[in-house]
């Protein structure tokens, strides 16, 4: 059980039990706090093994709280929880592409929360049976023959034996090639519901709405392929999906800058700094940007640079409290 427990809800009664149950099962501390602006302040200032938070919350809400966590590094592994009193297919679909490592109807089952957090701290999720390995491989098999049909009664049959994300992927594979857009699409969301990491699914995704004509949609999960590619070292994949990014829209200046941050981590400062530009050229208002490219001019020692684009970054997101250290280290120099 997880030492240190945020719980985030309006309803003070349901966190009381919920304090009892973390208690009752080995946390040594549980902290409530009643809305998401409370819960971000509070991650910045302590450290949190778990958050089991409402999906209606004063001031920021659940979902939007959990996609701000994600998408800080610090934040990527901690098991966030969100409990709704009903969830539509699309809030399932959502959460799961945001990261959430669980979902609770409220009122609350403490024995289905018991059992989720079992099957998270022993990772029993991905776990397959030797049967089922068998099953996936007869199926990806009949794929690589050619014989559809056989091979969708084979996943559909595992689909409904447990969730798989890589069924679910291979499901998305065949109705993509039978022109099933739509069908594709449902699969390689429910991959991703089931593994918010798998980045093949994202790319899938983005190349069908790419098909599709729908180009705003087509950079964002592409974008996501690259941002997981990039998160676990996969360099050339990452840069490769970055491009194609850009092909689909030339005048997007995240793919800029994540090829920036790229190849900062080769070490190419020239080519760095060059997609940085071209990321600002297109988004002069971009914090992260600035932020990035203060970083590199910090690192390259050109400090009358590094100070300009840290303070811009600073004036457009006042957040980065690490900024601010290094703003007052380089006043202290200058």
């Amino acid at each position: 059980m997880s030492d240190n427990v945020m719980l985030i809800s309006t309803d003070l009664s349901a966190m009381q039990s919920l304090e009892t149950f973390f208690k009752k099962n080995g946390a040594s501390n549980v902290t409530k706090v009643q809305s998401g602006e409370a819960g971000w302040s509070l991650l910045q200032e302590e450290t949190f093994n778990l958050i089991f938070s409402s999906w209606n919350l004063y001031e920021l809400s659940g979902i939007n709280l959990l996609k701000i966590v994600r998408r800080d590094s610090r934040f990527w592994d901690i098991p966030f929880f969100l409990s709704k009193s009903n969830f539509s297919k699309e809030d399932v679909i959502l959460a799961g592409q945001s990261g959430v490592s669980g979902l609770l109807v409220e009122p609350c089952n403490v024995d289905n929360l018991f059992y989720k957090l079992i099957r998270l701290n022993e990772h029993n999720d991905n776990v397959e049976t030797l049967e089922v390995k068998q099953k996936l491989s007869k199926g990806l098999a009949l794929i690589e023959a050619g014989d559809y049909t056989k091979s969708l009664e084979v996943l559909n049959d595992l689909v409904e034996k447990g969730e798989s994300a890589e069924v679910y992927y291979n499901i998305g594979y065949i109705k993509s090639v039978q022109g099933k857009y739509s069908e594709a699409i449902e699969a390689f969301k429910m991959a991703t519901v089931v593994d918010r990491l798998y980045a093949q699914a994202y790319k899938a995704l983005g190349k069908i709405y790419n098909k599709l004509g729908n180009q705003d949609m087509a950079e964002q999960y592409l974008q996501k392929a690259a941002d997981i590619y990039l998160s676990s070292q996969k360099d050339q994949e990452a840069e490769d999906v970055l491009r194609e990014v850009i092909k689909i829209k030339p005048d997007t200046h995240n793919a800029y800058n994540s090829l920036g941050v790229l190849y900062r981590k080769k070490g190419d400062t020239d080519k760095a700094l060059l997609f940085y530009k071209k990321a600002l050229k297109i988004q002069p208002n971009g914090s992260h940007v600035h932020y990035n490219i203060g970083k590199l001019y910090l690192y390259l020692k050109n400090f009358n640079m590094a100070k300009v684009h840290i303070k811009r970054a600073l004036e457009l997101n006042p957040g980065y409290d690490d900024l601010k250290i290094i703003l007052d280290r380089l006043a202290k120099v200058s």
